[in-house]
């Protein structure tokens, strides 16, 4: 997840913000300062403004709250149960137009 203003750009990686109980550390949160359009994401700088990281994190997590519970699953895993037909393949080539 990430939020930007033209100064601030917060990331959170890890479980989604919307879930507030996710284990302690399985979370980690960023905060980039921006300069002249462009962000320095070589030095996290949220201990040294924790005010910003806040306001941003409340942002996301208000965002994440408008989503409905049964949205779009995410991509990058199948649907519970479901396992690929045994001679399921990708080929290698265009179709032959038979």
């Amino acid at each position: 997840m990430m939020v930007m203003t033209p100064e601030w750009k917060l990331v959170s990686n890890g479980p989604s913000v919307a879930k507030a109980n996710a284990p302690d550390g399985a979370r980690r949160t960023f905060l980039f300062r921006m300069s002249g359009g462009r962000v320095d994401e070589e030095r996290d700088v949220s201990a040294e403004h924790p005010d910003v990281l806040h306001t941003l994190y409340r942002k996301a997590v208000q965002f994440r709250s408008l989503q409905p519970v049964d949205g779009v699953p995410p991509y990058d895993r199948p649907p519970e149960g479901w396992t690929a037909p045994k001679d399921w393949t990708i080929p290698d080539g265009p179709p032959s137009g038979d």
